[in-house]
């Protein structure tokens, strides 16, 4: 229900990047920037945010999207998603779908869960939460079995098409091969095939 107003790429320019956030946060009500968030010699984005605005976070204990920024500016929350395609869609996951949301008036966006049973260990960091992706299956006795998607080590279009997602808690635990999670469907049930 949103209309976007969409920006063409702007090059790593300071002056041209400040000229097009300046014009967006006059128009939209809210504002979402793409890439330039972390600590390299040419993200201004973020420096940028520290500038105009009042910087609400800088990097978040979740991954992919660590260097994830969120800031007030004009009044406007905008959102600095890091440039990866994995690390935007967590950005994406983790704030702004709340805020269209709010914005819409609309009750939160929810996803039909699922519980199964992982078939290899899932390793949880103590200092940050992993947003994991999972290939599932149904055995034949109707137990549902979930194969995680390790984002680093395959092609990008096997993480794109996974069927379920699950988001490891803060400080949590190692999930070992056997352990029952509460996964979120990103495919209707009827998708997951059979073993």
């Amino acid at each position: 229900g949103a209309e976007a107003l969409l920006y063409p790429i702007v090059s790593d320019d300071k002056t041209a990047l400040e000229q097009v956030l300046d014009d967006a946060l006059q128009k939209a009500d809210l504002v979402i920037l793409n890439g330039g968030s972390s600590q390299g010699d040419e993200d201004y984005n973020a420096r940028l945010l520290h500038k105009l605005g009042k910087v609400l976070c800088h990097g978040a204990a979740a991954a992919p999207g660590k260097p994830l920024c969120a800031a007030i500016a004009n009044n406007k929350p905008v959102i600095n998603l890091p440039g990866p395609f994995l690390a935007a869609y967590h950005g994406l996951e983790w704030c702004i779908n709340a805020l269209v949301s709010h914005y819409l008036c609309l009750p939160p966006k929810t996803r039909q869960t699922l519980e199964v049973t992982l078939t290899e260990e899932v390793r949880v960091p103590k200092d940050i939460s992993i947003l994991c992706n999972f290939n599932l299956g149904r055995s034949k006795n109707g137990e549902y079995l979930a194969t995680p998607i390790n984002f680093k080590q395959g092609p990008m279009g096997k993480t794109v098409g996974a069927i379920a997602q699950y988001m490891t808690p803060l400080g949590g635990e190692p999930l070992p091969a056997g352990s029952k999670i509460t996964v979120e469907l990103l495919q209707g049930i009827e998708y997951i095939p059979q073993l």
